[in-house]
């Protein structure tokens, strides 16, 4: 089976309807508003749902938004780290030069 004949059978998972109110269902939400008030405001504009549904969804976002927060907070974490390895690398290198430095020739070496 190749990918079209893959994508002719199976459907994609629609967009949420919720989706495009994930602005307003979020502020509603943060400004303590309940969830019966999120569904009244919702009803307001066409979409029929539940305060259940509405719940998960704002679970969802909040799953979704910390995700990204971690992925970024790891990415400068690894960054830092990055940073902190060359600097520490660069001033051993240093010191081990100072260390190797010779004042005057060995006596030897006359």
């Amino acid at each position: 089976m190749n990918i079209n004949e893959f994508k002719k059978k199976t459907k994609t998972k629609k967009a949420s309807v919720l989706a495009k109110f994930k602005t307003e269902i979020l502020e509603l939400h943060n400004d303590n508003y309940s969830l019966n008030s999120i569904v009244d405001f919702l009803k307001s504009n066409n979409v029929n749902t539940t305060f259940q549904n509405v719940s998960k969804f704002i679970k969802n976002q909040k799953d979704t938004d910390i995700k990204v927060q971690d992925k970024e907070q790891s990415k400068e974490l690894i960054e830092t780290k990055k940073e902190d390895k060359k600097e520490t690398t660069s001033s051993k290198f240093e010191k081990v030069g100072k260390d190797l430095e010779l004042k005057e020739a060995p006596s030897w070496a006359n």
